[in-house]
């Protein structure tokens, strides 16, 4: 295959790549070759393009999302051939060998007119605009194949949001991941209105056009999916997984957390207009007596969740970006928290539902640009530390029934901490 593959003015390079990936990968939840049992990805999330670090966030006199997001990308490129830490995790004490890359949405800034009131510097620029970034400093630069999925800040983009956006809306982040991963040539991206108008609010609410996709890797399914896994996405997962063996281990790579934010949640009088500050983004809808964004708000949502897994012991991991920091959340065979000691602290733990009924291991990455402790999200006392910034490394072997996620701190060039998890089915 032609590795720089030209369409409509895009150079499809990593794209050619995924499709290749040494035989890995089967089509959407199809038989797969899996000659390899073994794998390692980098994943990230979070880019936010179309902001910048001001002040005392500035570090190496990188300041923009363009100039952070490149140096990361940097840093990954120079991975293969790095030495494991000596950890007790796949590979320990091995070199590093890059297979593929994750990035889990906010591609975009939501591009809002009141700047002021934001905080950050440079915040109204199109999903378009940001996405050319994103296609320049990832998609043509990043040395390995990549797999994406949106996140609410690319999704209020194309449908609107309770403020003002310049554009009022702009779909391009939506579609480019659409043709690229779902069905090619689906959306026109040949120029920038066209791109922008490819979505709206009816078109991102029509099940048959959300970014659902999985790939078979190395014996591991993994499924993409659009924000958060609800409603529409737990039917579209449970016909993607009947197509493979009950035992073989799968995994979530979503934008939301596994609790997911309420304000996200779909208002139930069916509004439009976000009056009631739900954004409707997923289709699982809130308790209107609650106000959006209460923790009570989700408990329904999450339910259909955990009612969903409770189907599906062989989803053994997820993973997440939105909260802006990188947490390893883990738990023994009896719900115990294992979580390893990091930054902010021990992990939660695994993630248990509402009502304790499951145990699944949940991995959150930082952002580049808006870190709760790295960046522009940071909210202690004192300035964020560049030094923490970091992106997660992450092993598995399918025949050992084994995953290991490494956090590494990508601007001190340094290893964290490591949580290794099993990939038989889950006990609940």
């Amino acid at each position: 295959m032609n590795m720089q593959v030209k369409k409509k003015g895009f150079t499809y390079a990593s794209l050619a790549a995924v499709v290749a990936l040494s035989g890995m990968i089967a089509g959407c939840g199809g038989g797969s070759d899996n000659s390899a049992k073994t794998a390692t990805f980098l994943y990230t999330s979070d880019a936010h393009y179309g902001i910048k670090r001001t002040g005392s966030y500035v570090f190496d006199g990188y300041s923009n999302a363009q100039q952070v997001n490149a140096k990361m990308v940097s840093v990954m490129n120079t991975m293969p051939g790095t030495a494991f830490p000596n950890d007790n995790g796949l590979n320990a004490g091995g070199t590093v060998n890059v297979d593929f890359a994750i990035q889990t949405g906010d591609i975009s800034n939501r591009s809002q007119n009141d700047v002021a009131s934001t905080g950050y510097a440079g915040f109204a620029q199109s999903a378009y605009d940001s996405w050319k970034q994103f296609e320049a400093t990832y998609l043509n630069g990043l040395k390995f194949p990549f797999y994406l999925v949106p996140g609410n800040h690319d999704v209020s983009n194309a449908i609107g949001y309770t403020k003002d956006l310049s554009p009022k809306t702009d779909g391009s982040v939506l579609a480019f991941i659409y043709n690229m991963f779902v069905k090619p040539g689906t959306f026109d991206t040949s120029s920038k209105a066209a791109a922008q108008a490819s979505y709206n609010g009816t078109t991102y609410q029509d099940a048959t056009k959300k970014v659902f996709y999985s790939k078979d890797i190395a014996g591991v399914h993994f499924m993409f999916i659009n924000m958060w896994p609800d409603t529409a996405a737990q039917a579209w997962m449970d016909a993607d997984l009947a197509k493979i063996s009950s035992d073989m281990p799968a995994v979530i790579f979503t934008h939301d957390q596994p609790d997911v934010e309420g304000k996200h949640l779909t208002d139930p009088t069916g509004t439009t207009v976000f009056s009631n500050k739900y954004e409707n983004l997923v289709t699982n809808v809130g308790k209107f007596s609650k106000p959006a964004g209460d923790a009570t708000d989700t408990v329904d949502a999450e339910k259909t969740f955990t009612t969903f897994l409770q189907r599906h012991k062989n989803i053994v991991a997820y993973f997440h970006g939105n909260d802006n920091f990188n947490q390893l959340n883990t738990c023994d065979s009896a719900g115990n928290n294992t979580s390893p000691a990091q930054l902010p602290g021990t992990g939660r733990g695994c993630y248990k539902g509402q009502d304790n009924s499951v145990l699944l291991p949940e991995f959150r990455v930082d952002s580049p640009m808006k870190g709760n402790y790295s960046g522009l999200g940071y909210s202690g006392s004192g300035n964020a530390d560049p030094n923490v910034l970091s992106y997660q490394v992450v092993s598995f072997d399918s025949d050992k029934k084994l995953m290991t996620v490494r956090e590494y701190f990508w601007r001190a060039k340094k290893w964290g901490s490591s949580a290794t998890v099993s990939l038989a089915p889950r006990v609940k």
